[in-house]
């Protein structure tokens, strides 16, 4: 709640109201969003209700909800994954941070590339995959380091995917039609904080071990995949191939 206080008092409406950005930083952002929103509605103006029925949405809520049950089903079960394999309260604490701390680098510079190229698509796709191979190598994996080897690489595609996904809707939406589709995609999404760990919980009861439910999550993420690749071939936007221009402020000129 104090959290939610501070943000009311310190996020700004609008790149124009940011203290913190020069006058012609402010321009410049406030011409790109111009042009971006203008390039976005060259294929088409779309009502709130347009948006909350659009197949695009619809397939990106999709997305989104078997990209969290991968990585939530892991996320919430990691500790006791790395408990499974021997270790003490405190082994397990720092060795959980291992992933955690490699996705949190992993998403900066994933969100770099995806920001410098401009293939959105590509990112979420690659991320997914990433992520469902190294869970399905982490299942069929003995050894106590392959497996944390693999639950780290997969958190790294994981984190990546929260970092690349939230791109691909702005690629069509605009305005009231980008709240709607936003808050539906967020509503069906967030339902994975229930259906991940609660999955992983029902399979770890009876599967031997966690093999059958990280071959289950990678399942999820490969699905994400797939859903996305469908997503890519069914919106055809500028953005989705123009990378982001440099800022006159950053380059100096």
């Amino acid at each position: 709640m104090a959290l939610g206080i501070v943000c009311l008092f310190t996020l700004k409406d609008s790149p124009s109201k940011a203290q913190w950005l020069s006058p012609g930083e402010k321009a410049w952002i406030e011409s790109e969003l111009q042009l971006e929103r203008a390039r976005i509605e060259t294929t088409g103006h779309m009502t709130l209700r347009q948006s909350l029925t659009d197949l695009r949405v619809v397939i990106l809520s999709c997305t989104y909800l078997t990209g969290l049950i991968g990585l939530n089903g892991v996320y919430y079960w990691m500790p006791q994954i790395v408990k499974s394999l021997g270790l003490s309260n405190v082994e397990v604490g720092l060795v959980s941070a291992i992933p955690n701390f490699l996705g949190a680098i992993a998403m900066i510079l994933w969100a770099r590339s995806s920001d410098r190229t401009g293939k959105r698509v590509w990112h979420v796709t690659a991320t997914c995959l990433l992520g469902a191979l190294a869970m399905a190598a982490s299942s069929l994996a003995h050894d106590g380091i392959f497996i944390m080897i693999g639950l780290s690489v997969a958190l790294i595609g994981a984190f990546g995917f929260l970092a690349t996904f939230w791109a691909l809707p702005s690629t069509f939406l605009t305005g009231r039609a980008a709240a709607g589709g936003f808050g539906l995609i967020l509503s069906i999404g967030n339902s994975a904080g229930f259906f991940g760990p609660y999955l992983v919980g029902w399979l770890k009861q009876t599967t031997p071990g966690y093999s059958g439910s990280l071959l289950a999550l990678s399942g999820f993420l490969l699905l994400a995949a797939m859903l996305t690749t469908i997503f890519g071939r069914s919106v055809r936007s500028p953005r989705a191939s123009v990378p982001v221009s440099p800022s006159p402020g950053l380059t100096g000129k």
